[in-house]
């Protein structure tokens, strides 16, 4: 039996010996009498549901549980079992066990809420057939409002707030062990206070302690903010009791927390008692060694947690009132995140798992369709439609499990980091802000779901990439979508870990952005998704113009900025656009491999890369045996020390204006037409002429006679209905081909040079004959103007690095070859020639108006000393560069008597190795220099590997080559060493070699004879 005591304006209940008729209790207003068969539901038999479970079991008869899986198949098996310090070894049988709601038929009289916040809404919707106006509902939980959220998900019901005092948990064999020797409940309702009364009757004729208040808001909320200050912190730094009352950052923090809590409790005028603030540090300063939150090891394990009470609720409620609560919501806004995070990844590993799954089915169903192929082949029918079929299907069963390796591929990337941006946008006329989490990629819990990230080629995401906080909008399929971002945040996660979350109100933070520049070199390019600038975004995303020709200065990102347009090229236009019908022209096939694998990793496939010259040496195959390359070129002319304009000279406008004027006159010199029979059918030479000149008059002159040749050959073929035989064809061959007084391009090259003044082309056989650069390009030009040049039409866009190293002629053969659209970039102060090239100055006059010029005046690659540097290198050109402003160590000048001191000095210098720097490069200006220091380093005992023309792979460590094999790559050492003696191309070779340099540079002279020491 329970006596209840009036206690100014609540309820105590103190146990006394029960009756064994049924419960009465007495206070000075009566007594009251508790039924024992009355229907009682605990969800959630956790550490506080399972001691509620055991107390009221052994008092109730009619006790339902809601326990799920293994904890419910115990306590069908065994019952509850409590070890209570407070109550004693308790073991009590409940009315039944049930695993969902859906099993309770009848009205409950009283269902107590034992389930985490997040669950409650859930929790509310099954019960929702067990309630009446009449059942009492008590949440048991945490937070301030969970009595008004209770109520409105019910929508019926009495509900009466609860407070929870009790130590407890859940053992691993199920049973609960509560601590301590105290246990209590208070429970008040400001609404309902006869609902909390009633409650507390049941309570108390369990045994359970517990006040009951007419307004619990005080008890709720006092509980309320030391858990807002306690779980949060704990959660923040993933850290134990002692973790924090012995970091006195830390402590004043949570005494920050305490206040800013109490700060909304007061604008809602909830009476806090005097003194609580101190005497809650207090207790916190007290905590036992070990202690901590339940947030903590939730967010710990990847769990879901309550981080919506304890730190969403109260920001929600501080916003509403207009307090501020800095840090608090700091806080939550990370740890909101954090959650985030632990929920998508755990989403992204279902996925995983499911399309592991899918690939292995779709092996077995491909090794099925093997055997059974096999096994039938010779029983399928003559006319081969079964083994076509066969092999189609096959087919499609093949490429559908390599899809299904590629998203398994992605699944696997986004775990290691699957967002690093948000944006929370208020759409116009809303008044809730949406989050939007920026990742490599789309991902949604299943096709045609609100992607949980968007990938960073989304319409949304220009969000991230173009505006600061305030008014911003995007560009939908729909139309343009306005609206208000009410906060950006940038995050880094590596591992599947959050490394930092920085909420920042500029698109791109500076600090985010030197943290990304500072780090080490890779040997590979890095994607830029997460720091993608402004001015980066807007050529990214540009589809209106066809041909964009960029203008960057050396390390402003033109590159990796072409790179990831092509990404979202391909992101937007599937339907029209693979991987297959994009070309990258690169300089060479360390630059290749080096920005090889960038779309990849931005979830596409790679795309194909040709280095023209290597190209023209191909198409010339027929001409020539050998064709020089630019590198040759540049070694050769590096050697004499001399310029040469007759090289300049032959690829420039003038000449193709000599060779235009020659071609005009040559079908006079070329051409001798005659009269052809060939059984039975007769073409005079005046049939000759008019088809030569007139209806084949558009055919390149060389491929003209073939074309007359194929028109006879199908006049024969319909006259007399048969093909034509290999001898005939033969025959008519020869015949034509008298037309020409020679179809051999080298000997016509050799006529265009004697008419243009320039000197022949040895007289040589084919064997023998090896073009020099400077002819190489002439000579294509001239093939393709006689013969006709083949247009590339699998390819559908155009990417040319180093623009400026292409020449006017160059870029007039890939009109020829190209008619896509391009990205076009380069640095003219870059150029490989003794003089600069600005190829924006004559492109136009090739590609026409549809031709779009941009300039990227900002360097982030280098630090300021670097830039600076380099930048005085070339004051001539009047570089007008803008310098990101990240510093680093002075450059390092040095001049030594031998080469041997220098690679000495290298070697003192260099910082590669674990925990060190990734790359460093020694840049020379010859290949035989670069061989030189490479033998010089290994004798010295350090390891280095030399990049030649031939090779094809960027290592880690450090690195030997030329300043132009390294043009594109950075390292995040550069050792510069030049002879005291230059070259024409010495001021090119400096700043190329400057600009290669991320972290330090060092240029050192030999001013000796170079000569080693004995």
């Amino acid at each position: 039996m329970m006596c209840l005591w009036l206690r100014s304006s609540r309820l105590c209940w103190r146990r006394k010996a029960p009756h064994s008729d049924g419960m009465k209790f007495r206070n000075r207003e009566g007594v009251y009498t508790m039924q024992t068969d009355s229907k009682i539901t605990i969800v959630g038999i956790g550490g506080v549901g399972g001691y509620l479970s055991g107390m009221l079991c052994r008092t109730f008869s009619q006790v339902t549980l809601i326990a799920r899986g293994e904890r419910g198949k115990s306590i069908e098996k065994g019952g509850v079992i409590l070890h209570s310090e407070y109550n004693g070894e308790i073991h009590a049988v409940p009315h039944r066990v049930v695993h969902s709601a859906e099993e309770i038929r009848e009205i409950q009289d009283i269902i107590f809420l034992c389930v985490k916040n997040y669950s409650l809404e859930d929790v509310c919707r099954d019960l929702r057939h067990c309630v009446d106006a009449h059942t009492i509902i008590v949440p048991v939980m945490n937070g301030a409002d969970t009595g008004k959220r209770t109520k409105a998900f019910l929508g019926k019901g009495r509900v009466s707030d609860c407070v929870i005092y009790i130590t407890s948990f859940l053992n691993p064999d199920f049973s609960v062990t509560q601590l301590g020797q105290y246990a209590r409940l208070v429970l008040g309702s400001r609404e309902d206070a006869e609902a909390a009364r009633e409650a507390g009757k049941y309570l108390a004729a369990a045994g359970i302690d517990c006040e009951v208040y007419e307004d619990a808001d005080q008890a709720v909320w006092e509980k309320y903010i030391f858990n807002c200050a306690y779980n949060v912190e704990t959660a923040y730094y993933n850290a134990n009791v002692e973790d924090l009352q012995t970091d006195e950052k830390r402590r004043e923090e949570l005494r920050t927390l305490l206040g800013e809590a109490c700060s909304v409790a007061a604008a809602k005028h909830i009476h806090i008692r005097e003194n609580y603030q101190e005497e809650e540090y207090e207790r916190f300063l007290h905590l036992s060694e070990g202690s901590t939150s339940s947030l903590k090891r939730d967010m710990e394990a990847g769990k879901t947690s309550e981080i919506e009470t304890f730190g969403g609720y109260l920001v929600e409620e501080a916003q509403r009132l207009n307090i501020p609560i800095p840090l608090s919501e700091k806080i939550y806004r990370e740890l909101r995140c954090r959650e985030f995070l632990n929920g998508v990844k755990r989403k992204i590993e279902k996925k995983l798992e499911e399309t592991r799954k899918e690939i292995e089915e779709g092996r077995q169903d491909i090794a099925g369709m093997h055997e059974y192929y096999w096994e039938n082949r010779a029983e399928m029918d003559q006319y081969g439609y079964e083994d076509y079929d066969n092999q189609q299907a096959l087919l499609r069963s093949v490429n559908a499990n390599q899809e299904k390796q590629k998203q398994e591929h992605r699944y696997r990337k986004m775990l290691d980091s699957p967002f690093f941006g948000r944006v929370d946008f208020t759409y116009e006329g809303e008044e809730r802000p949406e989050s939007f989490y920026i990742g490599i990629g789309n991902f949604a819990e299943r096709t045609g779901a609100v992607p949980l990230i968007y990938d960073w080629r989304a319409p949304v995401a220009s969000l991230f990439y173009d505006f600061d906080q305030g008014r911003a909008y995007y560009d939908a399929p729909s139309g343009r979508l306005e609206g208000e971002i009410i906060s950006k945040w940038q995050y880094k996660i590596r591992g599947g870990k959050m490394i930092y979350a920085f909420e920042s109100d500029m698109k791109i933070d500076d600090e985010i952005l030197k943290e990304e520049l500072g780090s080490n070199g890779d040997v590979k390019l890095k994607n830029i998704i997460r720091t993608i600038q402004r001015e980066q975004n807007a050529i990214i995303r540009n589809t209106k113009d066809k041909i964009l020709a960029i203008q960057g200065t050396a390390g402003s990102g033109k590159t990796s900025v072409a790179l990831h347009r092509i990404a979202y090229l391909l992101y937007h236009d599937r339907k029209h656009l693979k991987s297959s019908n994009i070309l990258i022209l690169s300089p060479n096939s360390v630059f290749a491999d080096y920005i090889a694998h960038i779309l990849p990793e931005l979830g596409e496939e790679a795309i194909q890369e040709l280095n023209f010259d290597l190209f023209a040496y191909r198409e010339l195959q027929d001409v020539v045996s050998d064709c020089e390359d630019r590198y040759d070129d540049i070694e050769k002319r590096m050697q004499k020390n001399v310029c040469q304009a007759r090289h300049r000279e032959k690829q420039s406008r003038e000449f193709l204006g000599m060779a235009e004027g020659f071609l005009a006159e040559l079908e006079e010199r070329l051409v001798n037409l005659k009269a052809v029979s060939f059984r039975g059918i007769e073409k005079t030479e005046q049939e000759m002429i008019r088809l030569f000149y007139f209806k084949f008059q558009n055919v390149p002159l060389l491929s003209r006679a073939d074309a007359i040749m194929e028109a006879l050959i199908d006049e024969y073929e319909t006259l007399y209905n048969r093909n034509i035989s290999e001898e005939d064809l033969e025959e008519i061959r020869k015949k034509f081909s008298q037309m020409y007084v020679t179809k051999d391009l080298y000997v016509i090259y050799n006529w265009l040079m004697e008419e243009s003044g320039y000197p022949l082309l040895p007289k040589v056989p084919y064997e023998k004959r090896k073009l020099e650069y400077e002819d190489v390009f002439p000579m294509l030009y001239l093939k393709y103007r006689l013969y006709g040049a083949k247009s590339q039409k699998t390819i559908r866009h155009l990417v040319i690095d180093e623009m400026q190293d292409y020449s006017y002629l160059q870029y007039v053969i890939l009109d020829m070859l190209f008619a896509c659209p391009m990205t076009i970039l380069g640095d003219r102060a870059q150029t490989l020639d003794d003089k600069t090239r600005d190829v924006l100055t004559f492109l136009p006059q090739i590609f026409g108006k549809k031709i779009r010029r941009i300039e990227m005046k900002k360097s982030y690659r280098n630090t300021s000393e670097i830039a600076q540097y380099a930048a005085a290198l070339y004051k001539e050109q009047n570089m007008d560069v803008e310098i990101f402003r990240r510093h680093g160590k002075p450059v390092e000048e040095k001049a030594f008597s031998t080469l041997l001191e220098a690679v000495r000095e290298i070697r003192k210098n260099v910082k590669t190795g674990p925990d060190r720097y990734e790359t460093a490069a020694v840049l020379t200006a010859t290949q035989e220099e670069a061989e030189a220091v490479c033998r010089c380093l290994k004798e010295e005992g350090q390891e280095a590997f030399c990049i030649d023309r031939d090779s094809s792979t960027f290592r880690r460590g450090l690195s030997v080559t030329t300043f132009y094999l390294a043009k594109g790559l950075e390292f995040d050492q550069v050792f510069g060493i030049r002879p005291e003696k230059g070259n024409i191309f010495s001021a090119q070779a400096d700043y190329i070699t400057a600009t290669r340099a991320m972290h330090e540079l060092y240029m050192y002279r030999i001013c000796g004879d170079g000569k080693e020491e004995e």
